[in-house]
């Protein structure tokens, strides 16, 4: 199916049902197993075994899990640690009480699924975590980190399409009141058929209560407005994140090194893989916010004219991942310090969550401008 422009987004809307209520009750099978008894109480992570671990974030643990006999579902449980999360973050609900704003957000989305956005089953809580309960997506799936490290001959059609999944994602959670706030390549997960999903959204945030005064996020897609000090918008720091990742998709490296090269250096192309492609990035990277494009404009932008997202796009991920273990010690194709190493991106991004005198003892990788202290959570 060809789609003509930013509209059809909408098209991608997934038809998902979000069952699954606080407290599943179920009942037991005609046989009376009671391996069912664990059913019959408060839902826990009793009711799950770990079959692996996912990931680690700036807030707990990724895990795949499935549910024990006799159901067999697999999920995906982030476990979010309460001892970790910001004051200001919280957020009261008459119906769900006093929960994580990340939690609520997830919860409201629940309402308006999308394609390529992650589906929160169900969240339960016990006195150490929140567990949110989400589907799997690939299984195994992959980040797009690690994608574009492996993933050597990626062409323009690939990318384009990739690319334009996330922006339809952040489109959505725009067109419905919601700015993510840490768009970039850890949080974007392929299925191996070229599917996207957005996830993560601790940093994630309601329209409404902006502007924002503490940052949040991942300073290698920071806004400049952001670095300067400056209260900001969520949706034109979120189209600044999505340029920042476009470049890195096309070009394997990020366009900026530090803060002092986001906040003045000249944008510079390695290339110009195609003239359309490159007029996007350097729109969606504009220092002056009112000539930014809004994220329905770069939808609408003609690089996205005539994509067809029905067309066989990315590589088994089970391939990829085999051919380059065979390949290892594998040459990277830029310098680690223009690429970014995954371990520097979540020190940075727990570091900007935490504040000084966090018990996750994180440190600062880059000098950070006086005046963003101001904009960095206050953990008093």
């Amino acid at each position: 199916m060809t789609r003509t422009d930013g509209r059809a987004c909408q098209e991608n809307r997934a038809a998902e049902d979000g069952e699954g209520p606080r407290h599943e009750k179920r009942k037991a099978d005609a046989d009376g197993n009671k391996d069912e008894d664990v059913y019959t109480k408060k839902k826990s992570i009793d009711w799950f075994s770990v079959l692996e671990d996912m990931g680690q974030g700036a807030y707990g643990q990724v895990k795949l899990a499935q549910y024990q006999t006799p159901r067999t579902e697999k999920v995906v449980l982030k476990y979010v640690t309460k001892n970790r999360i910001l004051v200001d973050t919280w957020i009261r609900d008459r119906r769900l009480g006093t929960i994580p704003l990340e939690i609520h957000v997830l919860n409201y989305l629940r309402a308006y699924p999308h394609k390529n956005i992650v589906n929160m089953l169900d969240f339960f809580e016990d006195e150490v975590n929140y567990y949110i309960e989400m589907t799997p997506h690939g299984l195994p799936g992959m980040d797009l980190f690690d994608y574009i490290e492996l993933r050597a001959d990626m062409s323009e059609t690939e990318f384009r399409s990739i690319f334009y999944q996330v922006a339809c994602a952040v489109g959505h959670l725009h067109s419905v009141g919601v700015v993510h706030r840490d768009i970039k390549d850890e949080n974007i997960i392929l299925d191996g058929y070229g599917n996207i999903k957005l996830i993560d959204f601790g940093s994630a945030a309601y329209v409404k209560n902006g502007p924002f005064t503490v940052f949040v996020g991942t300073i290698d897609y920071a806004a400049p407005e952001v670095l300067s000090g400056k209260s900001y918008l969520g949706k034109e720091q979120d189209v600044w994140a999505a340029g920042i990742l476009l470049y890195t998709i096309i070009y394997k490296e990020n366009p900026f090194y530090d803060v002092n090269e986001i906040m003045n250096n000249e944008l510079r192309l390695p290339s110009v893989v195609s003239e359309a492609s490159a007029d996007l990035i350097r729109r969606m990277l504009n220092r002056e916010i009112d000539q930014r494009p809004t994220i329905e404009q770069v939808l609408d932008d003609p690089w996205f004219k005539n994509i067809d997202l029905s067309a066989s796009i990315g590589q088994d991920l089970h391939t990829l991942r085999a051919s380059a273990a065979e390949n290892q010690p594998k040459a990277l194709s830029v310098p680690a310090s223009r690429r970014g190493t995954r371990g520097a991106r979540s020190r940075m991004h727990s570091a900007l969550h935490a504040g000084p005198g966090s018990p996750r003892g994180a440190q600062f990788p880059m000098d950070l401008p006086t005046s963003l202290t101001k904009l960095l959570p206050d953990q008093s």
